[in-house]
This record gives structure tokens, C-alpha cells and sequence, in this order.
């Protein structure tokens, strides 16, 4: 399976939810799935698990502050229509091939509207890590979750390889 992950900064930033994503890409790329990380700042991991940027995922990006300071204002101005589409169109490139999208705190962490409205226009972004509306409102942790997502990939690739 061809999964992807989204977030606003991957390892080596550090951070919870970049570590949780570093969890997450390990775990599926040894369970046999392609995985390909999405975010604004980051490295690859490895070689098996490439990084897809996207600068204007950046919560810190200069267009991104700016709308965010019309935003504050109530302005909901053409820059902010233009950076949404412009998001938008990234993200759609970057998810060519992509099986399941997996979200992190993009549509929970509003630091980048324009984001947030894209990703939540592509994908279901539950409170929890996953693009996985089952497993989401199953209200297990996210080391169980993690687990259980990976566990629902090795079955459905382990069916297709069957098929």
C-alpha cells in the first residue's frame, strides 16, 4: 500500500508528533507499505521513506504569517484564496499514488488555515492521528492506534498479495 503522511515538520525537528510520525513511517515501511512523508521542514528518514516538501506548509512561512495577521484581523482576503489553491495544488502532486493519506494535526492545530483547509478538503482529520474514521472514533491511544493502523495495512496487503 502507498501511504503518505502529512504534518508540518518531520524528524530531525524535534518534537512529540514528529517523533510519532518517525514511529508511524518506521513501522509501516517494515510492515512491506511505501511510505512517503509530507511536511514544510524535515529530512527523509531514510533512503525507503523520502520527504516531500511543501514550504508553504510552513506555519513560520512569511505568506503563510501574512494571511494568518489578515486572518487575525477578520480579513479573509484573495491572499488567503491564493495560498489555499496554491496549497492545494502541492498537495494534490504530492499524493499522486497515495493509497491512504495520514494527517497529523493539521486539521486540529489551526497554524496554517490555508492548510487546513486543504487537508480537510483531501482527507477526514479526526482529533486523533489518522486518516482512519473507524479507528478514530475507537478512542484507543495513539501507541495502540499506531499499532492498530499498521496491523489493518499488513492485512489488506497481505490480501492483495493473494488476490
Amino acid at each position: 500500500m502507498n501511504i503518505a503522511i502529512l504534518h508540518y515538520s518531520v524528524p530531525p525537528i524535534v518534537g512529540g508528533v514528529e517523533s510519532v510520525v518517525a514511529h508511524h513511517a518506521y513501522l509501516m515501511s517494515a510492515g512491506g507499505h511505501s511510505v512517503r512523508l509530507i511536511a514544510a521542514r524535515g529530512k527523509a528518514l531514510s533512503e525507503d521513506i523520502p520527504l516531500v516538501v511543501i514550504p508553504l506548509a510552513d506555519s513560520r512561512h512569511a505568506r503563510v504569517t501574512e494571511v494568518k495577521d489578515q486572518l487575525d484581523r477578520g480579513e479573509v482576503t484573495a491572499d488567503f484564496e491564493t495560498l489555499r489553491d496554491e496549497l492545494g495544488e502541492q498537495l494534490q502532486s504530492a499524493l499522486i499514488g497515495v493509497d491512504v493519506l495520514i494527517v497529523h494535526n493539521i486539521c486540529s492545530l489551526n497554524k496554517n488555515l490555508a492548510l487546513n483547509c486543504r487537508a480537510s478538503s483531501i482527507a477526514y482529520c479526526g482529533q486523533t492521528s489518522a486518516f482512519d474514521p473507524l479507528a478514530s472514533r475507537s478512542g484507543m491511544d495513539n501507541a495502540a492506534l499506531s499499532k492498530g493502523i499498521a496491523r489493518r495495512l499488513s492485512l489488506e496487503l497481505a490480501k492483495n498479495r493473494m488476490a
